[in-house]
């Protein structure tokens, strides 16, 4: 090992006990704050609440989709996500998770359910 590599290597070595010595610091600090704050009777913030589902919780994206689909009318997973929201099903959800669970429980419904060559999903039948 050359002189290089061991300079490199006392500096890393420092390098992680200043790192080391912050994190120290900082949960010391939060320790600190904590117990200040229980003091004071002040309430901790934490993980935020999930969002309840509004609509028909009996509802699933894909049982809505399959009847949207027995309707006829051919639609891409974009028209098909939008009207099963408007029908009430996780209207709330990003409509990309929405758009989600109905491709994979589309993909399990092969010889019901396809799409042709525009992208449409459409019943086989």
């Amino acid at each position: 090992m050359d002189g290089i590599d061991l300079l490199r290597q006392q500096a890393l070595a420092r390098r992680n006990a200043a790192v080391q010595a912050a994190r120290r610091e900082y949960h010391a600090a939060l320790k600190e704050i904590n117990a200040l704050a229980s003091k004071l009777g002040l309430k901790l913030p934490g993980r935020p609440r999930k969002r309840l589902p509004a609509g028909d919780p009996n509802l699933k994206a894909t049982t809505v989709a399959r009847e949207i689909l027995l309707e006829g009318m051919p639609m891409s997973l974009v028209e098909l996500t939008i009207e099963v929201q408007r029908r009430g099903c996780r209207p709330l959800d990003r409509p990309r998770e929405v758009a989600h669970a109905i491709r994979a429980g589309l993909a399990h419904c092969r010889r019901e359910f396809g799409r042709g060559d525009a992208g449409r999903w459409s019943t086989l039948s």
